[in-house]
């Protein structure tokens, strides 16, 4: 609408000044310098009727948002309606310059129009991503919009400014083809190098997608055997800490790739498995029921399901039995598998039952070594 009210308002001034000075120059700089207080007084009008628009309606949403475009707006506007003025004022004055210096004039106002609604889009997209990156990502189960609003951000940044240079260069009649060609060669050249951050980034999308694991979530890769916990997924590559306290960075591409063991989805119950060797011809039943009792006694071990003790195999020092109970969390597997160690040795050694140790028996033919 401003133009549009500076069209008009440009052409009622020309017709006045006319009336009152008969020198052209005189006449058409004079024209240049109400038309610029003009659009100084619209300015004023426009950022009045923001002010109310922000006392009576923008205070009364529960949101800011409204609150900050309102005010970029409001900063923004006088300078974009200032040369929009000059630019449409100008063409009255333009005979009293030379040719290159009314290209000069025109194409400067042209750019300077362009980087100013740039920078208004820019900022504006700004506000709208912090405003969702504040209000509605934080508030969401997956970590997807916070790792992609940065990338989108300068992305959206980099589409405004190259459509504004494309519009500087066209009110130019300057060919882009050439342009094109040349950015386009360019893109296959950066891509070609950085195929592998590419794939990286793709692989990070698809783990933010799927979700096989979260941060804070216990996993293991079975192609390195490394287990540890989650500490960042980024769109290169995703952190894990080991049980040696240290960070194993790993790019999302080779998980992507691998599989994966999550200790912590959709349950984070762990099995402790406790392997028991008792000599032959021990009582088994009695053996397995006193390492029943002594697993589902641990405070910690859950009552469902019940622990299980099962007889696996013979072995060639003993009878080879296994306990198993879970916990309630796999933090706690490593702790409560120690305790229960320790419990069923002293029940063992309290009900006299017999842990063999290996035994080798060494032959000599001849006379043994004096």
């Amino acid at each position: 609408m401003a133009p549009f009210f500076l069209i008009s308002g440009l052409n009622d001034i020309r017709q006045w000044i006319s009336g009152y000075i008969t020198d052209d120059v005189w006449a058409d700089f004079s024209f240049l310098a109400l038309a610029l207080a003009a659009a100084g007084v619209l300015v004023l009008v426009v950022k009045l009727i923001f002010v109310v628009i922000e006392r009576f309606i923008t205070r009364e949403t529960e949101t800011t948002l409204d609150d900050k475009i309102l005010t970029l707006i409001s900063q923004s506007i006088d300078q974009i309606i200032f040369i929009i003025a000059f630019y449409l004022s100008f063409d009255e004055i333009r005979g009293h310059f030379s040719e290159t210096t009314q290209s000069v004039l025109i194409g400067l106002s042209v750019t300077i129009f362009s980087y100013l609604v740039c920078r208004f889009l820019v900022k504006l997209f700004d506000i709208i991503m912090q405003w969702y990156v504040e209000s509605i990502a934080s508030k969401t189960e997956t970590s997807v919009d916070e790792e992609f609003a940065p990338l989108v951000e300068r992305l959206v940044k980099i589409v405004i400014y190259v459509g504004g240079v494309a519009f500087v260069l066209n009110y130019f009649q300057i060919d882009l083809t050439g342009l094109a060609i040349f950015a386009g060669a360019v893109s296959f050249a950066v891509g070609f190098a950085s195929q592998d951050t590419l794939s990286n980034m793709i692989a990070g999308f698809v783990i933010m997608i799927d979700r096989p694991f979260r941060v804070g979530d216990r996993v293991r890769l079975v192609a390195s055997g490394l287990v540890g916990d989650v500490i960042h997924i980024g769109l290169r590559s995703t952190k894990i800490l080991n049980f040696e306290n240290h960070t194993v960075i790993i790019p999302n591409a080779e998980i992507a790739k691998s599989q994966v063991i999550n200790y912590s989805y959709p349950d984070p119950a762990a099995r402790v498995k406790i392997d028991v060797i008792v000599a032959s011809g021990t009582d088994l039943e009695k053996v397995k029921l006193l390492l029943e009792t002594t697993a589902a006694a641990h405070p910690e071990i859950m009552k469902d399901p019940v622990p299980r003790c099962y007889f696996l195999e013979f072995q060639e020092n003993g009878l080879l039995l296994t306990v198993i109970s879970r916990v309630a969390n796999y933090r706690d597997e490593f702790r409560v598998a120690e305790e229960l160690r320790v419990q069923i040795n002293e029940a063992l050694r309290s009900a006299g039952v017999v842990v063999p140790y290996p035994q080798r028996v060494v032959h000599f033919q001849g006379k043994l070594p004096s």
